[in-house]
């Protein structure tokens, strides 16, 4: 899906860190704070931009509600849920022909 790692003051985010970010800018939603701010705004509630950042750098992992939150509010498509749901068990992108 991405091309190259996205770096942020030099630090790569992790494979499910990728995959937001992707799904986010498809949405021309960029960065966790925006991510967040947006999730809020759909949905009433939602997880910190600090929160989010730490799933994009892998410090941390959403919980599995907040991924649904993730997708809800970004209106995913069955594609890009099992491409998000793989990145957040695997901690990889899925193999293309998936």
């Amino acid at each position: 899906m991405v091309a190259k790692v996205v770096r942020v003051n030099g630090r790569p985010y992790s494979a499910l860190g990728e995959v937001l970010d992707e799904l986010a800018r498809k949405r021309n939603v960029r960065g966790p704070y925006l991510i967040a701010n947006y999730m809020k705004a759909r949905l009433g509630e939602a997880p910190t931009g600090a929160a989010v950042g730490k799933w994009m750098y892998g410090i941390a992992s959403p919980t599995r509600e907040n991924l649904q939150r993730f997708a809800d509010a970004f209106e995913l498509s069955k594609r890009e849920r099992i491409t998000l749901s793989f990145a957040f068990t695997y901690g990889q992108k899925p193999p293309e022909d998936a």
